[in-house]
C-alpha cells in the first residue's frame, strides 16, 4: 500500500522539462525543378503548407527558392506542441515584404508570441518575395485548438500532446488549476459554451510537459439598432433593424439603419457563401451579424453572416451639401449630393459658393471623372482620409447651361512635327482656348479656326454664349518633331527621344539580335532595336557590309541606366541592303588607355589580352594591367587572347565596355573556323566563332552554328 501511494504521488509532483525546440527549413537544398509548385514541407511535429491565399498563382519553387507572390500565405502548425516563434529568411535582393499573421505578433520577418498550434503568415505585400530558410520553433506544451480569443457560439476544444494528456476547465472569474496525473484524461474533443480557461499538460516516461494555457470568452453579439449605437459597442454586433442599401461598390456597402449611414467593408455573402449584389433600395434583413473594421478613422464593419434580402423599398436620396465647411463627423459615410458644384480638376476638389473646397476622389476605380474644370453635380459618400474629410464619389454629371466644346483629336495618335486642330461648339458660342496648360478665361485666344500646334501639350478649352460659361474641355496633342540629318554627329546634338531620319546611308559592321554596330562617314553608332522589329517583324537581318538605304528612322537615346553617352533605338525606315559596301578595317589597339568617349562604338580589334573574373563581372586585359569590363551576353572564359574584336561600347549602366564579336588565341577567319570536329559538341557559335555554351535559353535571336550546321535562332 505504501508503494502504491508512493507513485501516485510521484505522478501529482512530476518533474517538468522546459523544453523549446528549433527545426530549420532550407529550401535551397530540395532541388526542385524550376517552377515546380511547392510541396508540404515536414519535420515531425511541424509541417509547412504553401497556399496561394488571394492569388490564383500558387508558391513556386524558383532558382531554389521559394517565391511567395503577392497575398500567398504560409500556414504553419505543430501536431504535438504549441508553435512559439516563426523566423522567414528571404533571399538576398528580395522584396520588400509585408507579412501579417493571424495570431501572434509579426515583426517584419518574424512572428513571435504565437502561443498556438496553428498560424497563417501572408504576404501582403503587392510584390513577390524569395524565401530560403525557415526558423520554426515549439514548444512541448500540448497543443490546443482553438487559439484563445473571442468567441460568438460554442466552440470545440481539441488536445494534442505525448503521452497521456490531462486538463483543467475553469470557469472565468475564478482561480484556473494547473493540470496534474488527477486532473481529467484528455480523450476525445469537448465543447465549451460558457467562457473559461483551459490548461492541459502532456505526461510521457514520467515527465511533464509545459503548460497550455488557453483562455476563451463565450459570448453573444452586442445587440444594436442603428449605426450610432453600433459604433459605441465593443465586439460583434447584431442589427436588430432592417438595413436599406444606398450604393455598392466591390466591397465597399453603404447602407442606413433607423436614419443612421454605415459602411459595411468586405465581400457579403449568402447562406450559402455566395457573394450578394445590391442596388439602391435593396433591403438587408434584422439579424446581420457584423463585426468592427478600421478604416482610419472612418467607422465602419466587416459582414459576418446573416445577410438576407428582403422586400425592396424606396431608394435612399442624398443629402443636399451646401455649405463644406458644415462637413462633420456625424456624416461620416452618408450619402450626400453637391449640386452644381464648381469642379477644381487640377485640386480634385469642388468648391462651394462660399469658397470652401473639399477634396472628390472616386469610389469606383473605373469612374470617369472630368479631366477639366466646370460646374457638376457630384453624388457620393462623406469619408476621410489623413485627417481632412472628403467625398467618395460615384457620379459626375455635366450641370453647365452651356455644352462643353469638342476637340477633333486622337490623343494616342503621335503627329509628326505639326498637329491640326479643330474645335466646335454649340451653335452662337465663342471658344476660347489654350496650350500652354492653364485653363482658359475670357483673355484667351479665340478660336476662329483649326489650329498648327508644333510642340506636344495639353489643349483646353472652353465655350461662351450669352454670358455662360461652359465647363473645360481638355485632349492631349502629342508632337514629335523629326529632324533630318546628315551624320550621327548631326543627330546626337538634339535632345534624348528626338526621331531623326538619316539622308545618308549606313553600313552595318555587325547585326546580332537587338544590337546593329553602323559606320557611316567615318563615324561609328550602336542601333537598338528594341523589339527585334527587323528581325521578326520585317523579316529580315543584315550581314557585315549591307548597305541600309537613306530614310532609316532612329530615336536618340541614353545608352544604359546612367552616363551621358547616346546611341539609337530603331523607329522604323529599316528596309533590306540594296547593296554591299567594304566595312572598315578594326582599330588595332594594343593598350586599352588609348581608347577615348571619340572611339565610342568603333570597331577594335585587341590584341594580346586576357580575360578576367571577378565574381559576376569579367574584364579584358592589356599587357599593361590597364582593364576594361566586358559586356558580353555569354561567358568568355578566363585566358590569354592573341586577338580579340569587337566594338568599344557602354554596358547596361552606361560605362566604357567592350562587346566581343571574336576571340582566339590564333587570328580567326570566322565561320570556317568553326566547320571542325573539334567543335561538333553541341554547343551554339555565332558566326564569329565565339562559343554561347549548349543552353539554348541563354541565346539571343539570329544565326548560329551547331555542330557544324547553321541554325536560326528566334
Amino acid at each position: 500500500m505504501k508503494k502504491f501511494y508512493a507513485s501516485l504521488l510521484a505522478l501529482i509532483c512530476l518533474p517538468t522539462l522546459a523544453m523549446a525546440e528549433t527545426l530549420t527549413f532550407d529550401f535551397t537544398e530540395l532541388g526542385l525543378d524550376n517552377g515546380t509548385t511547392m510541396p508540404r514541407q515536414t519535420q515531425e511535429p511541424v509541417n509547412i503548407v504553401f497556399a496561394a491565399g488571394n492569388n490564383p498563382m500558387a508558391p513556386k519553387y524558383v532558382n531554389n527558392n521559394v517565391r511567395i507572390n503577392a497575398f500567398n500565405e504560409i500556414k504553419v502548425d505543430t501536431s504535438v506542441g504549441t508553435l512559439q516563434s516563426v523566423e522567414i529568411t528571404l533571399a538576398d535582393g528580395s522584396g520588400p515584404a509585408s507579412f501579417a499573421s493571424n495570431v501572434g505578433t509579426m515583426s517584419g520577418t518574424v512572428c513571435i508570441d504565437i502561443d498556438a498550434a496553428k498560424v497563417t503568415i501572408s504576404n501582403n505585400s503587392p510584390m513577390q518575395v524569395d524565401i530560403t530558410k525557415m526558423k520554426v520553433t515549439y514548444d512541448n506544451a500540448p497543443a490546443v485548438n482553438p487559439a484563445s480569443g473571442v468567441y460568438y457560439e460554442p466552440i470545440t476544444v481539441t488536445i494534442k500532446g505525448k503521452g497521456s494528456v490531462y486538463y483543467t476547465v475553469t470557469a472565468a472569474g475564478e482561480e484556473a488549476a494547473d493540470p496534474t496525473a488527477e486532473s481529467n484524461l484528455y480523450d476525445k474533443p469537448f465543447t465549451l459554451d460558457y467562457s473559461a480557461t483551459v490548461k492541459a499538460v502532456s505526461i510521457e516516461d514520467g515527465v511533464a510537459s509545459n503548460i497550455s494555457v488557453r483562455d476563451y470568452t463565450i459570448t453573444t453579439p452586442t445587440q444594436v439598432a442603428d449605426f450610432t449605437e453600433a459604433a459605441a459597442a465593443e465586439g460583434r454586433i447584431e442589427m436588430t433593424s432592417p438595413m436599406t442599401v444606398a450604393y455598392q461598390c466591390e466591397e465597399y456597402l453603404y447602407v442606413v439603419a433607423n436614419g443612421t449611414p454605415g459602411l459595411i467593408y468586405g465581400t457579403v455573402a449568402d447562406a450559402n457563401g455566395r457573394p450578394m449584389d445590391f442596388v439602391n433600395g435593396d433591403v438587408i434583413n434584422a439579424g446581420a451579424l457584423m463585426e468592427p473594421y478600421d478604416m482610419d478613422g472612418v467607422p465602419a464593419f466587416s459582414p459576418v453572416k446573416n445577410f438576407v434580402k428582403g422586400e425592396a423599398t424606396e431608394a435612399v436620396e442624398a443629402a443636399a451639401l451646401t455649405n463644406y465647411s458644415e462637413i462633420s463627423e456625424g456624416m461620416l459615410n452618408q450619402y450626400v449630393v453637391l449640386a452644381n458644384a464648381y469642379y477644381a480638376a487640377d485640386k480634385w476638389a469642388a468648391v462651394d459658393d462660399l469658397g470652401n473646397e473639399v477634396e472628390v476622389s472616386p469610389l469606383d476605380y473605373f469612374l470617369e471623372v472630368p479631366r477639366g474644370s466646370g460646374r457638376y453635380t457630384i453624388y457620393g459618400f462623406v469619408t476621410m482620409r489623413w485627417g481632412s474629410y472628403m467625398i467618395n464619389a460615384i457620379s459626375f454629371e455635366y450641370a453647365s447651361a452651356v455644352a462643353m466644346p469638342e476637340i477633333d483629336i486622337d490623343e494616342y495618335t503621335e503627329y509628326e512635327n505639326e498637329a491640326i486642330v479643330a474645335i466646335s461648339a454649340e451653335e452662337g458660342a465663342t471658344i476660347y482656348y489654350t496650350t500652354d496648360n492653364t485653363d482658359p478665361t475670357l483673355d484667351s485666344n479665340v478660336y476662329t479656326g483649326p489650329i498648327s500646334i508644333t510642340a506636344s501639350c495639353e489643349l483646353r478649352a472652353i465655350a461662351v454664349k450669352d454670358g455662360e460659361m461652359s465647363g473645360v474641355a481638355v485632349a492631349r496633342v502629342n508632337v514629335v518633331p523629326v529632324y533630318e540629318c546628315s551624320s550621327f554627329a548631326e543627330a546626337f546634338e538634339h535632345d534624348l527621344f528626338s526621331v531623326i531620319t538619316f539622308t545618308m546611308p549606313i553600313t552595318v559592321i555587325f547585326h546580332e539580335g537587338y544590337e546593329l554596330y553602323v559606320y557611316a562617314n567615318g563615324e561609328y553608332a550602336r542601333i537598338y532595336d528594341r523589339v527585334l522589329s527587323i528581325s521578326y517583324e520585317q523579316g529580315f537581318t543584315y550581314q557585315p557590309g549591307d548597305v541600309i538605304p537613306a530614310g532609316a528612322r532612329v530615336v536618340v537615346r541614353q545608352a544604359g541606366w546612367y552616363g551621358e553617352i547616346k546611341d539609337f533605338m530603331v523607329d522604323g525606315g529599316f528596309v533590306p541592303a540594296t547593296e554591299k559596301a567594304e566595312v572598315p578595317a578594326p582599330l588595332a589597339v594594343q593598350e586599352l588607355s588609348s581608347l577615348t568617349e571619340a572611339n565610342m562604338y568603333q570597331y577594335v580589334e585587341l590584341q594580346h589580352v586576357s580575360v578576367q573574373t571577378e565574381g559576376w563581372e569579367s574584364f579584358v586585359v592589356d599587357s599593361e594591367g590597364n582593364t576594361l569590363p566586358l559586356d558580353t551576353s555569354y561567358f568568355l572564359p578566363e585566358d590569354e587572347y592573341t586577338c580579340m574584336q569587337g566594338f568599344y561600347s557602354v554596358n547596361t549602366w552606361g560605362e566604357p565596355a567592350f562587346v566581343v564579336i571574336s576571340a582566339s588565341k590564333e587570328p580567326l577567319s570566322g565561320i570556317t573556323d568553326i566547320l571542325t570536329p573539334a567543335v561538333e559538341n553541341g554547343h551554339y557559335y555565332n558566326l564569329h566563332g565565339i562559343d554561347f555554351g549548349s543552353d539554348v535559353r541563354n541565346l539571343t535571336p539570329g544565326m548560329y552554328i551547331i555542330n557544324g550546321k547553321k541554325t536560326m535562332i528566334r
